[in-house]
């Protein structure tokens, strides 16, 4: 993760604060990424986002935000949270996590642990799904 959070550093990401679970190795992942990204509101432990929590309370709150953040996660969670922030089924594969990379996920101010790719506002990822451009 050190590589990685070096790596990210080069990219100058605008990052407010990063958001975790509280789990050891959320924890220290956070700590890990905020030490070289820099995140202007720091590292916030969250609640909701453990693997099996219910998804819908995190992305109607992150649907609102304003403000760029990393959310460091867990598996399932991450890969439905993902699926529901483009408007798709929960259970709709859209992102493959890996462990110890990172997603640039198709909204413009989430980005989560898991390799990175471009961000998509998230107008511009459902309008590219519902137009059938993603499968």
């Amino acid at each position: 993760m050190e590589r990685m959070a070096e790596f990210l550093s080069t990219l100058q990401l605008p990052l407010d604060r990063i958001e975790h679970s509280g789990k050891l190795r959320a924890k220290e992942t956070a700590e890990i990424l905020a030490a070289r990204l820099r995140p202007t509101e720091g590292t916030r432990e969250i609640s909701g986002i453990a693997p099996n929590d219910d998804i819908e309370p995190i992305r109607a709150r992150l649907e609102k935000e304003s403000k760029p953040l990393m959310v460091v996660g867990h598996l399932p969670h991450l890969s439905r949270l993902a699926a529901r922030l483009l408007g798709l089924p929960a259970d709709r594969t859209v992102v493959e996590f890996r462990m110890g990379g990172i997603d640039v996920k198709a909204t413009s101010n989430l980005i989560s642990p898991t390799s990175v790719r471009t961000p998509l506002p998230l107008r511009a990822a459902k309008k590219t799904l519902a137009d059938g451009s993603i499968c």
